[in-house]
């Protein structure tokens, strides 16, 4: 697992830094990977709680303090242990190839962002009762 959030920090940073061309790659990089990560944890706990006890508890504010707190654990992973320096420094971590690995980066972008939506309206659907 430790690996796959490498893989992520670097793609991310690698886009933020020569395609978007941003100021703060690192800071930017690390905003959207909390966020991605903030989305699909609430998420995926909003649909466990609409299947196991038929009750939609996280509101749309849980979000935002999920988010934060993923925003101060990927500073501390990242960027105070130098891990982040080390990755854009060194060569791209890879799985096997490198076409598998730029594959794995837009899958679980594109999942984090589907999921946001499907989950709701998933679990609004299963509130009332038509799944």
């Amino acid at each position: 697992m430790e690996k796959y959030f490498d893989v992520l920090y670097y793609y991310y940073y690698y886009f933020y830094k020569n395609i978007r061309k941003e100021d703060q790659p690192n800071v930017v990089t690390i905003f959207v990977m909390s966020a991605q990560e903030a989305f699909t944890t609430v998420a995926v706990l909003d649909l466990y709680f609409v299947y196991v006890f038929r009750v939609n508890i996280i509101s749309n504010w849980f979000g935002m303090p999920c988010t934060a707190l993923y925003i101060v654990v990927n500073y501390f992973y990242f960027w105070r242990s130098g891990r982040a320096t080390k990755l854009v420094q060194g060569s791209a971590p890879i799985y096997r190839n490198k076409s598998i690995t730029r594959l794995i980066v837009i899958l679980s972008f594109f999942f984090s962002f589907v999921i946001i939506f499907i989950a709701a309206v998933i679990g609004k659907l299963e509130l009332v009762g038509h799944l």
